[in-house]
């Protein structure tokens, strides 16, 4: 069983990694996932969807949603989808042999880790964001709030995460640091980054037209446009360089991109806004001369952006503006893919724009190559798919 907040046919990082391994686990097992109605991202229009051609059982639960950055909202979204699929656990729990639980946190989570534990059904949990860490991050810097938040919280994550099987990460530094700071065995943390299907990139680079000779150099950023994005720091950057024949463009659709509309209407510089239809992203990011990846201070320490990897499936280059320290810094340094400028910082950031503006094109040529060949050996579909697909395997098996 899949317990999902969000799945296909949204257009989401955890819905489409789901969606996948659902798929390769019906292979030999009978696969039932529960899911609410598609809501993400907000303001995404969703085309048809039709779960009957899907080679598993979709069940879609009536639990409240909430698409907008909403901390109350959000709060209630969780606990009426942990309730909402706690109870069809208890229906079913002599039908279900495994969960894959990746509710919303902390509380969905929690609500289905603990009828999980009382019928003695093993789980995994995936890790993507550390809470309650990311949530206290969030709140306003008054006193001690984040530290009750952090007492009150820290107990159901704990929880979750030692009653699982196994705990699944998307990088070793984030499975270190939660086995260090819950003081759980390191053995319990399985690392499966997340996977970017190559198929469509190489697929599109076959046909993949050049760019017109003469259009504007393009900075790009493609993905959700939300209010943790940091876009508006691209705009403040990309201002201030000043540079000839470029533009920049936001490429998405998100809660924030309204706002941000309004926004790029104060700036002189040419700011542009598109939409990525439904598997068109390799066709967008062709498009670009160099993609951007803005993350706020703290966000990327423990985890690398699927954005980053579906980046490097383009064969162009990066300008990161993650932590120094962050698992995203150091694929970027260590595959050669770009530069790395500092978080929130409109001088770092320019900086990286004018040496890729001025960059010539062998340059920019080789370092989306370096960028190419990285993630075809760490990020690829078929070897992370594998590696998560055989523990689920391994413990229906036990």
């Amino acid at each position: 069983m899949f317990v999902c907040g969000v799945f296909y046919p949204e257009p989401i990082v955890s819905a489409r990694l789901q969606t996948d391994l659902a798929k390769k686990l019906s292979e030999n097992h009978s696969v039932t996932v529960l899911r609410p109605r598609p809501t993400r991202p907000k303001g995404f229009s969703f085309p048809e969807y039709d779960y009957s051609t899907l080679p598993f059982k979709v069940v879609e639960i009536d639990s409240y949603t909430c698409p907008a950055s909403s901390v109350l909202g959000r709060f209630r979204e969780s606990v009426s989808h942990g309730r909402w699929c706690a109870r069809y656990i208890r229906e079913h729990h002599d039908e279900i042999d495994f969960i894959y639980n990746d509710s919303w946190h902390l509380f969905g989570v929690y609500l289905v880790a603990k009828v999980a534990h009382k019928y003695r059904i093993p789980y995994i949990t995936p890790v993507q964001d550390v809470y309650p860490e990311s949530l206290a991050s969030k709140l306003p810097d008054v006193k001690c709030l984040k530290s009750v938040v952090m007492c009150l919280l820290s107990p159901l994550d704990h929880f979750v995460q030692s009653h699982a099987v196994f705990v699944q990460t998307n990088s070793e530094k984030m499975a270190t640091y939660l086995s260090v700071s819950r003081q759980i065995d390191r053995s319990k943390f399985i690392v499966a980054r997340n996977w970017q299907d190559e198929k469509p990139f190489l697929e599109y680079a076959k046909n993949r037209k050049q760019k017109t000779k003469g259009s504007p150099f393009t900075f790009m950023y493609v993905g959700n446009v939300g209010p943790l994005a940091g876009i508006d720091v691209l705009f403040d950057a990309f201002e201030k360089t000043e540079l000839k024949n470029a533009r920049l463009i936001i490429a998405g659709s998100g809660p924030a991109k309204e706002y941000l509309c309004r926004k790029a209407k104060h700036y002189s510089c040419t700011i542009e806004f598109w939409d990525v239809p439904t598997g068109k992203v390799p066709e967008t990011q062709s498009m670009a001369d160099v993609l951007l990846l803005p993350v706020k201070k703290g966000f990327a320490k423990y985890s690398v952006p699927s954005k980053l990897v579906a980046y490097m499936f383009s064969a162009k280059p990066i300008i990161a503006s993650v932590d120094a320290d962050s698992d995203t810094a150091e694929c970027v340094r260590g595959s050669g893919a770009g530069w790395v400028a500092e978080p929130e910082s409109v001088e770092s950031l320019g900086k990286c724009m004018e040496q890729a503006f001025y960059s010539s094109e062998d340059i920019l040529c080789q370092k989306g190559e370096k960028g190419y060949d990285y993630a075809m050996d760490k990020f690829s579909k078929k070897e992370n798919l594998e590696i998560l697909s055989r523990i689920c395997v391994d413990i229906l098996n036990k």
